[in-house]
């Protein structure tokens, strides 16, 4: 990845000073107090209730919290669907090892991640929103995007070969002829158990 050949100074600015502040998230730290305030969390669970209603199959949501376990029996689960979560999950193992817990011997995981820590994405947030939070608060935008996304795009593809899960599809977005993370901006995937 380029990133790893960045000097320190442009890296922080693309990823979040890392070295600085870590990933795991300071719950107490006036800047991410103002960041809770200041970010409009998206999950809502009228969502869960809208989906089941537009589908045509039996559904049934569940909302998982960054360090949750998963409230689901063993080999029970036919589908999980993971867009733009994983890069959020601190202790990401642990919970792809709860995905494989819960996913029958035919089940799959669909999702998609954004390629966090590659080029593209680290200079497309730097000038949108990194711009808008530095222009509409005093929140440490590098500090808040390491806790935001402690996990980089290729570290997640590693993980899933790590904890067993087959990668069955993966395409990359826009360019997925050229298969890199640093050039393109997310990657869309299909995972099953090993």
């Amino acid at each position: 990845m380029i990133r790893e050949h960045l000097p320190q100074k442009i890296y922080s600015k693309l990823f979040g000073d890392r070295n600085k502040f870590g990933t795991k998230i300071m719950k107490n730290d006036t800047c991410w107090i103002e960041w809770l305030k200041f970010y409009a969390i998206d999950t809502n669970p009228n969502f869960l209730k809208e989906t089941n209603k537009k589908i045509n199959c039996d559904f049934e949501g569940i909302k998982v919290s960054r360090t949750d376990k998963i409230p689901i029996d063993n080999n029970s689960i036919d589908i999980i669907l993971s867009f733009y979560s994983l890069e959020h999950i601190f202790n990401l193992d642990q919970m792809l090892l709860e995905f494989k817990r819960v996913l029958k011997k035919n089940g799959i995981v669909v999702g998609a991640i954004p390629n966090e820590g590659g080029l593209a994405w680290g200079l497309g947030r730097y000038f949108t929103s990194r711009r808008f939070v530095q222009k509409n608060s005093d929140i440490n935008y590098d500090k808040i995007i390491c806790w935001e996304h402690p996990n980089f795009s290729d570290d997640i593809i590693n993980s899933f070969k790590k904890n067993n899960l087959k990668i069955n599809f993966i395409k990359m977005y826009p360019f997925n002829f050229l298969k890199s993370l640093d050039l393109n901006l997310d990657t869309s995937f299909i995972l099953s158990k090993n």
